[in-house]
């Protein structure tokens, strides 16, 4: 096998697991939510937690 198809193969391995083991981590570990309100939001007075 030459080392331009190896080197492809693991290019293409290499994307391919970081979209599906950053997907995981970001639904699974983190629990990220859209719709997520930051304290500086959920908070406003004002005076100490004021939006940027």
């Amino acid at each position: 096998m030459s080392a331009i198809i190896l080197l492809i193969l693991g290019l293409g391995g290499m994307v391919a697991g970081y979209l599906v083991y950053s997907r995981f981590i970001a639904t699974r570990i983190f629990r990220l939510d859209p719709d997520f309100k930051t304290p500086a939001h959920e908070y406003e007075d004002g005076v100490d937690f004021v939006p940027t």
